[in-house]
């Protein structure tokens, strides 16, 4: 046996190393220096199996929902008096949604020339602009309509949440995510927890499942790219603030 400390060899059943003193703790302790040996990695079978047991769950949830009828699937996904509240309490209006348009138009022309250019986006100016636009989401049977939609922004990232209807259906929905851009111009995304009417579907399924998407489909290194209104640029910098989030882009100058 050896002495986990100075790898002096002892004998067997010793409590104390003979040359340091120092006690030896279990018999059998490998000497100091020696590599460890290497355990598996158990973080994609627990991300497996909590997938697995979502998806279960899911499939009974749906299988119970069924059984029920439409009138439990109805009252279970129709948005409550507190979801009401909440997208009450972000309001929406024309001037706000005009200055959302002028303020991209000015962005537009600015990224074009090249160089960084920040963009400040307000709650406000972003939910009156998606109210504008809404009934472009609605197709003509009315059969599948968004009802409502809003965006919340916190520190935390951004909050969607809204109504959407499909055939007889009626129902609230909620995401969050977060976007942000490390050190070498990469840009991952963060989910929270999913509402859909009361069932809630927390964070970690969606995170686990974009972990183990990411170690299957390795993204292209390097800059991330983005088009708006055919002007490709990057985006260098994200932060949040309350009811804001501002956007930092970056396009080379051309001579």
């Amino acid at each position: 046996m050896f002495c986990p400390n100075c790898a002096t060899p002892n004998d067997p059943g010793s409590n104390f190393c003979k040359q340091c003193g120092l006690p030896i703790k279990s018999a059998g302790a490998p000497p100091a220096g020696s590599a460890p040996k290497k355990r598996g990695c158990c973080s994609c079978s627990g991300c497996l199996f909590t997938l697995s047991v979502l998806f279960f769950l899911f499939l009974g949830f749906l299988a119970y929902a069924l059984y029920s009828g439409p009138e439990f699937i109805n009252k279970f996904l129709a948005p409550g008096e507190e979801n009401l509240k909440e997208l009450a309490s972000l309001p929406v209006t024309k001037d706000d949604a005009d200055s959302l348009e002028k303020n991209l138009t000015e962005f537009l022309k600015y990224i074009q020339k090249g160089g960084t250019v920040e963009i400040h986006l307000k709650e406000i100016e972003i939910n009156s602009y998606i109210s504008r636009k809404l009934p472009v989401t609605r197709n003509q049977s009315e059969e599948v309509r968004l009802k409502d939609l809003k965006v919340k922004i916190t520190e935390d990232g951004f909050k969607f949440m809204g109504v959407f209807r499909a055939l007889k259906l009626e129902s609230y929905f909620a995401a969050g995510v977060k976007i942000t851009v490390d050190e070498n111009k990469s840009v991952s995304y963060v989910f929270g927890g999913i509402y859909l009417g009361k069932l809630w579907v927390p964070a970690l399924a969606f995170n686990a499942a974009l972990n183990l998407a990411k170690n299957y489909f390795k993204s292209q290194p390097g800059v991330n790219q983005f088009t708006y209104r055919g002007v490709s640029f990057q985006i260098n910098k994200i932060a949040y603030l309350n009811s804001k989030v501002i956007i930092e882009c970056f396009k080379p100058k051309t001579d």
